[in-house]
């Protein structure tokens, strides 16, 4: 905590005499719970001692800053929402694999369906998929007798 080292980097120089060796205890899961804890703590204080800062400069009236960071302050901005939604990022290579995968079952059933259904011999690409495919729609409809009304 004292070093409020954000990279860790110097801390396991200054306290462990390597990096590979703060990795290795990094990794341990006897040591993961009060790692976290640490972590947890070190945001904590830099957050805290960089509020002090800003409460400090808020009160000089002829700071540039002085209205904005009152703003800031008073709109409680830097406050961390537990339960804020964070953005997702890009997918997995697995769950993009996987979302295919279901791409391809779900279009292999629709095709399944269109043979049973119209009697195709499965070399047709679905109707209503392609250009071609709507063509072939408007032509069936066209061909239905009219509606027994």
């Amino acid at each position: 905590m004292k070093e409020s080292d954000l990279t860790e980097y110097l801390f396991a120089i200054k306290h462990l005499d390597s990096w590979s060796h703060w990795l290795q205890l990094s990794r341990a899961e006897f040591f993961k719970p009060y790692l976290s804890r640490w972590r947890e703590e070190l945001s904590l204080k830099i957050k805290g001692e960089a509020l002090q800062r800003l409460q400090e400069v808020a009160g000089d009236i002829s700071h540039r800053s002085h209205t904005d960071i009152n703003k800031y302050l008073a709109n409680e901005a830097w406050k961390v929402h537990q339960n804020a939604q964070v953005p997702r990022g890009r997918p997995s290579k697995e769950e993009v694999a996987k979302a295919a995968k279901n791409e391809a079952n779900a279009l292999r059933e629709l095709n399944k369906d269109f043979e049973r259904v119209l009697g195709g011999d499965g070399s047709e690409e679905l109707i209503g998929f392609t250009p071609e495919g709507l063509d072939k729609l408007k032509l069936l409809n066209e061909l239905e007798p009219e509606g027994n009304g």
